[in-house]
């Protein structure tokens, strides 16, 4: 059956059983997003969605838009910093996983904290971009001042 380990003070357990993904058909991977625009990232299999129920947290979604060739920032670094933590997140193309890709993206589990303090991007290119005091609950998306084309429309929940 598939797994989902669940890190806790530099321990793992494997939670799978008790959050209903356990599911023992073939597969080879388990894309997470957030299909439904909830800030949750739901999980998706070949032929199966479990969509996520996770309380109150808060959360924050970045979305990035960059000069030619580059529009979607691959590569790009995107640091969040709250008032009592700090996360690195690396824009790619593809996924972690076998044979699935998900959206351009980058989503950042805030717990507690309703705004991050600070959000600093370093482009593929070596540029940098700094944003404070960004609400929590929302996605946002950055644009270069020299990007030459329009980002394309902020994406809407798929149901």
């Amino acid at each position: 059956p598939d797994a989902l380990y669940l890190q806790h003070q530099g321990s793992f357990s494997d939670q799978a059983s008790s959050w209903g993904v356990d599911d023992n058909r073939d597969g080879y991977s388990i894309l997470p997003t957030d299909l439904n625009g909830d800030g949750w990232l739901d999980l998706i299999k070949a032929d199966r969605i479990w969509l996520s129920r996770c309380g109150a947290a808060s959360w924050l979604r970045v979305l990035l838009w960059g000069p030619s060739p580059n529009h979607y920032a691959i590569g790009a670094r995107v640091i969040i910093e709250t008032d009592d933590s700090r996360q690195v997140r690396w824009l790619h193309s593809g996924s972690t996983g076998h044979g699935s890709a998900g959206p351009l993206e980058l989503h950042f589990g805030l717990g507690d904290s309703e705004q991050v303090e600070r959000l600093t991007v370093l482009w593929p290119d070596g540029k940098e971009s700094v944003v404070e005091a960004i609400p929590a609950r929302r996605v946002v998306q950055l644009v270069r001042e020299d990007a030459s084309l329009a980002p394309p429309p902020l994406p809407s929940p798929s149901f």
